[in-house]
C-alpha cells in the first residue's frame, strides 16, 4: 500500500478521561470514603478478557507513549497536574518509567511510525492520536497488534465501537471506550450576523425555533459582496456531515448486528438532507466551495463566513484569532423533533508492533493511567454534575482552549447531557468521505437533481462501504 494511501487513512486516538466529580457524593450516592480498591479496579479494568497482574513489574523500563498534541507540564493545568499525578503513582506501582512523546501534526506522527517499524524498532510503544483515518492501512502495513484476544468487544465499553474499529481481516487493531463527547456545532458570527439584521441563533434555539429553515434564512440574508470579496452565509467544510445529523442519521452509522456499515445518504432523511445542501449551495449561492476540507476555518477566521459547521476542537482554531463567534447546536431538520450532537469515530489507541512488551502488559499500563483513584491525592472526581463540569472546563477550556469562557463551555456541556439531546458516531473513513465529496456532494451543489444522481452512484458507495468494513 502506497505512503499517500496511508497519510488519508489516518487513526485516531486521544486518552480518554472519565469525566468525574469533586462534590461529596456521586450520582452512584457513593462517597470516596465508601470507595474501595476492588470497586476501583473493577472500573478501570472493565472489558478487558485476563486478569490484570497484581505483581507486575517492568524492571525499571520505560514505556513511551506517543500523544497529540502537548505533554503535560506541572503547573499548567489542574488537568495535568491530574495527569502527571496518576503517572507517578503509576510509575511506582509498576516500576516503569512512563515517557510521554509529542508530535505536532499526522505527517509527523505517520514518518515516526512507518520509518521505525521498515527498521524493527518501535517509536512509541502506546500509539494515541486524533483523527480517524489511517487505521487500516497501517493495519495492512503490519504496524499495529491485534488486540482481541485481550479485550472484549461486547462488553458495554466498548461494544459502541466493535465494528468501526473492526477491519477487512476480522480483528481489531486499536480500541475506542465508549464516550459521548461534544460534538459538531455551528460557529456564527455574530458582527456579520448583526450587520445584516439577523436573529441571533442562540436565542432562537432557546426559543425551539433555530431549524433549518432559519439556518437559511441567515445564510441567505449574510452572503454578498464586501468591499469587493464575497462573504457567503455557511462556510461548506463539514456542510454535508452536519445537515445529516441534524435530520437524524450520520452520513455512515454501523449495523452492530450484521456487523457492517450503512450509509444513509440513501434514506429518505439521507435525501432531505442532501436537498437542503442543494438548496444552500446551488439556489441561493450561500456556501463556499470547502467540503471535505478544514479551510472552511480560514473563510470564517478571515470573516469571509458567516457560519462554519464544525467539531467542537475547531474552537480552538478560532479563539486564537479572537474573531467574535458564538456557538448552537445543529439547526432541527425536517424529519426529526430533537436536536443532535454528532460525535465523529475517534479516540483510539494501537499498540506498535515492534515494542519489546507484552500486550497485556501495555493494555493494563494504560488503563491504570486512567484510574480514577480517591486514594491518589487531588485526581480523584466523583460522578457528579458539577465534578464532570468542572473536567470538561480543565480539558477544553484551562487546556485546549475550545471556548473563550466558561459561559460558552458551560453551554455545550450542558448540550451534550441533555436527555433529550440525541448522540450519533458518524463512522465514515477518509476513502469513504472523499468518494461522498466526489461523487454526492459536488454533483448536488453544482445543481444536480438528488434523486436521480443518488440511484446512479449507489453501487460506488456500497461498494467502498464493503471494502472499508
Amino acid at each position: 500500500m502506497c505512503l499517500k494511501k496511508i497519510l488519508v487513512m489516518l487513526l485516531c486516538f486521544a486518552m480518554l478521561f472519565a469525566f468525574c466529580g469533586c462534590s461529596d457524593k456521586g450520582e452512584n450516592g457513593k462517597s470516596s470514603g465508601d470507595i474501595t480498591s476492588a470497586d476501583v479496579d473493577e472500573i478501570t479494568f472493565e472489558g478487558l478478557t485476563f486478569e490484570p497482574d497484581k505483581d507486575l513489574d517492568f524492571g525499571g523500563k520505560t514505556v513511551k507513549i506517543a500523544r497529540y498534541p502537548a505533554i503535560p507540564e506541572p503547573g499548567l493545568t489542574a488537568n495535568y497536574d491530574r495527569e502527571i499525578a496518576i503517572k507517578e503513582v503509576i510509575e511506582e506501582k509498576y516500576n516503569v518509567k512512563v515517557e510521554w512523546i509529542k508530535y505536532s501534526s499526522e505527517s509527523e506522527l505517520l514518518e515516526n511510525l512507518v520509518l521505525n517499524h521498515m527498521a524493527g524498532t518501535a517509536w512509541a510503544d502506546l500509539v494515541f492520536t486524533t483523527t480517524p483515518m489511517m487505521l487500516a492501512a497501517l493495519t495492512n502495513e503490519g504496524v499495529f497488534r491485534a488486540v482481541d484476544d485481550y479485550i472484549d468487544f461486547s462488553n458495554d465499553r466498548f461494544k459502541l465501537t466493535d465494528t468501526a474499529t473492526k477491519y477487512v481481516d476480522g480483528k481489531h487493531y486499536s480500541y475506542y471506550p465508549t464516550k459521548y463527547d461534544a460534538g459538531y456545532f455551528v460557529y456564527y458570527n455574530t458582527v456579520l450576523l448583526g450587520e445584516n439584521n439577523c436573529d441571533d441563533p442562540r436565542e432562537l434555539y432557546d426559543a425551539g425555533k433555530w431549524n433549518w429553515d432559519a439556518f437559511e434564512k441567515i445564510a441567505k440574508a449574510c452572503t454578498g459582496v464586501k468591499s469587493g470579496k464575497t462573504i457567503y452565509g455557511v462556510a461548506g467544510s463539514n456542510l454535508l456531515d452536519g445537515i445529516m445529523a441534524s435530520n437524524g442519521k450520520a452520513v455512515v452509522s454501523s449495523d452492530l448486528s450484521n456487523k457492517t456499515a450503512i450509509c444513509n445518504i440513501f434514506t429518505d432523511e439521507g435525501k432531505n438532507a442532501l436537498e437542503f445542501v442543494r438548496t444552500l449551495a446551488y439556489t441561493d449561492k450561500a456556501v463556499d466551495g470547502t467540503y471535505g476540507t478544514h479551510n472552511g476555518i480560514e473563510t470564517f477566521n478571515n470573516s469571509y463566513a458567516a457560519m462554519l459547521i464544525g467539531p467542537q476542537y475547531y474552537g480552538s482554531h478560532l479563539v486564537q484569532t479572537g474573531i467574535p463567534y458564538e456557538m448552537v447546536p445543529l439547526p432541527l431538520g425536517k424529519d426529526v423533533k430533537s436536536y443532535t450532537n454528532l460525535c465523529q469515530y475517534c479516540y483510539c489507541y494501537s499498540i506498535s508492533a515492534h515494542s519489546q512488551f507484552d500486550t497485556k502488559d501495555l493494555l493494563q499500563l494504560a488503563f491504570e493511567l486512567e484510574r480514577n483513584d480517591p486514594a491518589i491525592e487531588d485526581t480523584y472526581r466523583e460522578d457528579s454534575y458539577d465534578g464532570r463540569l468542572d473536567a470538561f472546563i480543565e480539558e477544553y477550556l484551562d487546556q485546549a482552549n475550545h471556548y473563550y469562557d466558561e459561559a460558552q463551555a458551560e453551554f455545550v456541556f450542558d448540550f451534550i447531557n441533555k436527555e433529550e439531546t440525541v448522540n450519533m458516531v458518524d463512522w465514515a473513513t477518509t476513502d469513504i468521505l472523499s468518494i461522498i465529496a466526489e461523487k454526492v456532494y459536488r454533483p448536488i451543489y453544482k445543481g444536480e437533481d438528488v434523486r436521480s444522481h443518488l440511484t446512479s452512484i449507489e453501487p460506488v458507495i456500497k461498494a467502498e462501504l464493503d471494502k472499508q468494513f
